[in-house]
């Protein structure tokens, strides 16, 4: 068993809406749930995305459930609840962690204690920050394109930002920037560059020498240009040509030699806040796909097809999965029939519920 596999086995809630537990076994690569509106399937996602980066949830959610567990892969398990205390009967131990807000109570004076832990395989508890500190972890959510206060693109200096998508990409495309022009800065420090001209101007002169007795020297060559190659710079420029595929019915072409994402439409030039809601969607997804650098990465994908097209909607976990096959998505939609090749990793909300069953707090 792979002690650093953190991917999600398994995810279980008790008291969902305080009347619905649920059950999901999950897969390492894909996982796609579908379900009507109000069924949970929003709230699945956002609490778990929640739990394994801050070990608690908002109070929001908090108050929607009253135990959730999330098993990984690699044996451990991470349990959280919610219980009802006052101060003469709170009494924390070292075993858990603890979020309290002692300012708010309900009608009978009793105010809402969230505890949580990480245990290993062995049941031992692991006290480290939280799961986010051992993968990668990103969420694209539909909710992201209302409308954004004007006090925050003000407050960062750019004012043509109109809703929380817009800041989302505005942050993703700084973000892959900057590892960019880190990789760049890495191999010119390294003086890498020459070296790896000089292997492939080698390579392909054995190649034009149509010798079957150089296919080790081929491969040798072929080998030492990969590992002198940084590999992340190389797909942050791919993206580019993945966008060209999908606007292609559009007639948008992106402008590979700009980090600003501006596209040529007819005679005009637009950058991405011109991009209509899905095309911006998209790029968010593919943005957040591309910076995960092809690491072991779960992401979470929260009606985020909403507003695309469906031949986009088919083909695009196939796509996400190119960018990085290290990464374990789970995905909900309203549509995952369209979604093509993975119809044997489809969950319906209603296979994963179940009637309510007691089971304690602590693990």
């Amino acid at each position: 068993m792979d002690k650093d596999n953190y991917y999600i086995k398994r995810i279980r809630f008790k008291n969902l809406f305080g009347y619905r537990d649920i059950d999901w076994e999950l897969l390492e690569d894909v996982n796609i749930l579908g379900g009507i509106n109000g069924s949970g399937k929003s709230t699945i996602m956002q609490c778990v995305r929640s739990l394994l980066t801050t070990n608690f949830l908002p109070d929001n959610l908090a108050r929607l459930a009253e135990k959730i567990d999330i098993e990984f892969y690699n044996g451990c398990t991470f349990t959280w609840c919610r219980e009802k205390s006052n101060l003469s009967g709170y009494a924390p131990d070292s075993d858990h962690k603890y979020k309290v807000d002692a300012t708010k109570t309900d009608d009978n004076g009793l105010f809402t204690v969230q505890k949580s832990q990480l245990l290993s395989a062995g049941k031992e508890v692991l006290r480290t920050g939280n799961v986010g500190e051992h993968i990668g972890t990103d969420m694209v959510s539909a909710s992201e394109q209302m409308a954004l206060h004007k006090d925050i693109s003000y407050a960062i200096g750019e004012k043509d930002l109109e809703t929380n998508l817009d800041l989302l990409l505005y942050r993703e495309i700084n973000k892959r920037n900057e590892k960019l022009v880190g990789s760049i800065r890495f191999l010119s420090l390294m003086k890498s560059q020459k070296e790896i001209i000089e292997l492939q101007r080698e390579l392909q002169d054995i190649i034009f020498d149509a010798d079957d007795d150089k296919r080790e020297q081929i491969q040798k060559l072929e080998e030492e240009i990969a590992d002198k190659i940084n590999f992340t710079s190389q797909s942050l420029i791919d993206i580019h040509d993945i966008l060209d595929e999908y606007f292609s019915s559009t007639g948008k072409i992106s402008m590979k030699d700009t980090g600003n994402f501006l596209f040529r439409s007819g005679n005009e030039i637009i950058n991405y806040l011109k991009l209509s809601t899905g095309e911006k969607q998209l790029l968010l997804v593919l943005l957040k796909a591309f910076n995960s650098e092809e690491k072991p990465f779960i992401m979470f994908l929260d009606e985020a097809d909403l507003g695309m097209h469906i031949e986009w909607k088919e083909k695009l976990i196939k796509t996400l999965r190119s960018i990085n096959p290290n990464m374990q998505i789970l995905f909900d939609t309203h549509a995952p029939s369209v979604i093509k090749g993975w119809f044997d990793n489809v969950k319906e909300m209603d296979e994963i519920s179940h009637d309510n069953n007691s089971y304690a707090c602590n693990p």
